[in-house]
Order: C-alpha cells, then sequence, then structure tokens
C-alpha cells in the first residue's frame, strides 16, 4: 500500500465505520444503541417514503431525524459504503486539477464526503458545504471530530458549513458576495433532484467552472463482473439521459468516470458539465 492509499485509507476507517459489513442491518444492536422509541419512529417515517405520494416534505423529515438522532452513521450500510466509494471517485477525479480551487458542495448532507475531501485533497482551497437541514450540518461538525487531530484542523481551516436551500436568488447573491468571480466546481453527490442543480451552476459558477454530479445505477443481477467493463465502454444510455437533461438547462454534460461497487451491485456515475456555448 502506497503513502497516499495509505491516507485516503485513514480517512475511510474514521468517517464511514461498517461494524456489521453490507448485507444486513442487526436490529438488536441498533435497538439496544439508540432505544426502541427511535428506531420505532424511524420505521414510521421511512414506510412514508415508500408510499408512491410521499412528498419532499416526508423526505425530508426522515432524513432529519436520521442525523439528529444519529442513525445515518448505521440504519443503511449499503448507502454508507456508496458514500465511502463516491468519496473516492471524487478524490481521484478532484486530485487532478492543476490549480487550487474553491468547492460548492450543494446537499452535503452529513458532510462525510466534502470532509474526506477537504481533509486530502491538496489542491482544494476552500469548501462550502451546504444543507437546509441544521440536523445535517450538526452531524457534520460531529463527523470532523471522528478525524485526528492534524486531519481536524485542516478540515476546520479548508471547510465552511452553510446551512441553507440552495435554489433561492438570496442564497445565490449571498455565495457570489462571498466568490465574487464564481465558484470553480459545483458539486452534486446522490442529491435528490438534478433538476434543482443545474440553474444554481448557470448563475453560480465562474467563468470555465464546472458541474460535476455523481449519481448511480442498479447492477442488473444477470451482469457479471467482466460484462461491467462492455457495458460501460458505450455508457450510451446514462450519457443520454444526462445529456438531456443538461440541454434543458443551458448545461453540456460529458460522463467522466466510473466506478462499479460489488457488494451492493451499482456503478457510481461522474458526470461534469459546462455552460453551453450561445450562438455566436
Amino acid at each position: 500500500m502506497n503513502t497516499e492509499e495509505s491516507l485516503i485509507g485513514r480517512v475511510t476507517d474514521s468517517l464511514w465505520k461498517m461494524p456489521f459489513g453490507i448485507d444486513y442491518v442487526d436490529e438488536n444492536y441498533l435497538r439496544r444503541k439508540y432505544g426502541n422509541k427511535v428506531i420505532n419512529r424511524y420505521y414510521r417515517l421511512a414506510e412514508k417514503c415508500i408510499l408512491e405520494d410521499h412528498t419532499k416534505e416526508d423526505h425530508q423529515e426522515l432524513m432529519d431525524y436520521v442525523y439528529k438522532t444519529g442513525l445515518s452513521d448505521d440504519i443503511d450500510p449499503p448507502t454508507t459504503l456508496r458514500s465511502r466509494e463516491t468519496f473516492k471517485i471524487l478524490f481521484n477525479y478532484l486530485a487532478r486539477e492543476n490549480e487550487y480551487f474553491t468547492l460548492l458542495d450543494l446537499g452535503s448532507g452529513d458532510g462525510k464526503i466534502g470532509i474526506g475531501l477537504a481533509a486530502r485533497l491538496e489542491n482544494l482551497e476552500r469548501l462550502y458545504a451546504v444543507d437546509i437541514s441544521p440536523f445535517a450540518i450538526e452531524r457534520m461538525r460531529k463527523n470532523i471530530g471522528l478525524l485526528g487531530e492534524e486531519d481536524q484542523e485542516r478540515v476546520r481551516r479548508k471547510l465552511v458549513d452553510i446551512r441553507a436551500d440552495y435554489r433561492p436568488v438570496g442564497f445565490q447573491a449571498s455565495m457570489l458576495a462571498m466568490e465574487p468571480k464564481g465558484i470553480p466546481i459545483i458539486m452534486a453527490a446522490h442529491v435528490n433532484d438534478n433538476d434543482d442543480v443545474y440553474p444554481v451552476f448557470r448563475e453560480m459558477s465562474g467563468k470555465g467552472g464546472k458541474l460535476v454530479i455523481c449519481d448511480q445505477r442498479a447492477i442488473p443481477e444477470q451482469v457479471e463482473e467482466t460484462d461491467i467493463a462492455e457495458i460501460n465502454r458505450g455508457t450510451c444510455i446514462y450519457d443520454n439521459q444526462f445529456r438531456t437533461q443538461g440541454q434543458e438547462h443551458g448545461v453540456d454534460i460529458k460522463m467522466a468516470a466510473h466506478m462499479e461497487v460489488f457488494p451492493i451491485r451499482i456503478m457510481l456515475l461522474l458526470f461534469v458539465g459546462r455552460k453551453a456555448e450561445g450562438p455566436e
């Protein structure tokens, strides 16, 4: 293991603890740790979000609850694994930036991905982590404390957490007051609705700015590992979907990277967008 891999491993081991692997959640462990009342309420909120007529407010109530209680660390091992692997794919992509840059993380959640990037990306100068949930922001601050002292100091020097809805014009204006030349790179990893992200990017990105979106797709059960490379070589389904969505908002989208996560059979797909050039 080289030095970089060791440093990455130190961060992932600190932020993404998975005591039971990814195959199941030990409900007895959860009930001992959090109590029956907390777990029963979680199940009631989660059941609402399964219904076809569930709303964004239902989903936000659930997410607020898992951040407030700390269940976000334990309740869904596959999501924990997805978050860890998303950090790795983003790190490998952003480490190639030639200049120091500022990053705006939209819908940062518990902040583990952003915290990991701030701890390990030498070329990351400033990270604005934005989430609408006060409980997500509080959980993010606690998660910084999971790191070693040197990493904590490095992250706190770079990371600015902001509790806000990133969609309103007022928020965008306040961000541009902080970064008057615009944000070089805007990131959205597994947000609820990518359609909310494109207008923010259009308004807030600087000249030559990038929009980096991380999304996922299930790997069909009948597909073998040896076939995945062949599937990704075409990627037309994923490229076309995001390209069309981006064009509707005046953003040119191209697929930048992918990663297969076989224990939970998903492909993590990294897309990069730039503002579409208007007619001459």
